[in-house]
């Protein structure tokens, strides 16, 4: 989808239709996987719905600003902040939406400059970690700032967070727990299959930080429905074929039949 597209009904129609072709396609040549693919699009679906009119969206790895369309039209006067650390990217997303705050920096857990590998086939799998390996594409390394997010959005109040870094999502959540604990902003991750043990540590780690600070982890097609979140167990076992998902919410305890609430009632009406 050309980003020039997103923020026309015809990009939207665009959107679906792929959406719609790729379970198709997914359903005839691989079935065990579209109900990853399925939640998948449930979540790209769900987030806009969560933004509230004048609140504040941070968008953690924004690549052509799928969700930040998506996001403008369900909400249009949600203060939108956008964070991609590859600069040509992020000079043409402020073109393409003036209304949004971009900052050209990557999010961690520590502040200084890190390296960064940028995909040169598949742009939207570069990341803090070397993709060469998955993609096969050649990398090309550059260094850029990062910041912590609770320094970035101190005395801000967020309310909902999309983070897809390709990897990186533990490290963001370690450098926004202040954040966590004093807005309780709903959380949409991405965590892919773990390609080692690190990662899988990395995984239950970032489990128990949200656990610890009172969020529950859920598959989008659970969000809006009855029962309880994930537990550790079942959090790492959906990493593994056939995926459940590859984006999941964590939501603040206190908030969850609010969420709920708010989902179905938008459903009915």
């Amino acid at each position: 989808m050309k980003g020039f597209l997103l923020r026309t009904p015809l990009g939207l129609a665009a959107l679906h239709f792929r959406d719609y072709c790729e379970l198709v396609w997914t359903a005839a040549t691989a079935g065990e996987a579209v109900g990853t693919l399925a939640n998948d699009i449930l979540a790209s679906q769900l987030l806009p719905r969560l933004c509230d009119e004048g609140g504040i969206f941070l968008d953690v790895g924004s690549h052509i600003g799928s969700t930040i369309a998506a996001v403008h039209r369900a909400a249009p006067s949600t203060r939108i902040i956008a964070f991609e650390a590859i600069a040509d990217k992020a000079q043409r997303l402020e073109k393409r939406f003036p209304f949004v705050t971009v900052m050209n920096i990557a999010l961690g857990d520590k502040e200084g400059t890190v390296d960064f590998f940028v995909d040169t086939r598949l742009s939207g799998y570069s990341g803090l970690s070397d993709p060469s390996i998955r993609t096969g594409s050649p990398v090309k390394k550059i260094s850029v700032r990062c910041r912590k997010l609770d320094r970035v959005v101190e005395g801000m109040d967020i309310g909902v967070i999309k983070i897809d870094v390709e990897g990186a999502e533990p490290a963001v959540l370690r450098g926004a727990e202040e954040t966590l604990i004093r807005c309780r902003p709903i959380v949409v991750f991405e965590s892919g299959p773990p390609p080692d043990a690190d990662a899988v540590r990395e995984k239950e780690s970032l489990f128990h930080q949200l656990q610890r600070l009172n969020y529950g982890v859920f598959v989008p097609n659970r969000v809006r429905h009855q029962g309880p979140e994930l537990t550790r167990e079942g959090f790492l076992e959906s990493h593994f074929y056939p995926r459940r998902t590859t984006n999941f919410f964590a939501l603040p305890l206190e908030k969850r039949e609010r969420v709920r609430s708010r989902l179905l009632a938008g459903e009915k009406s």
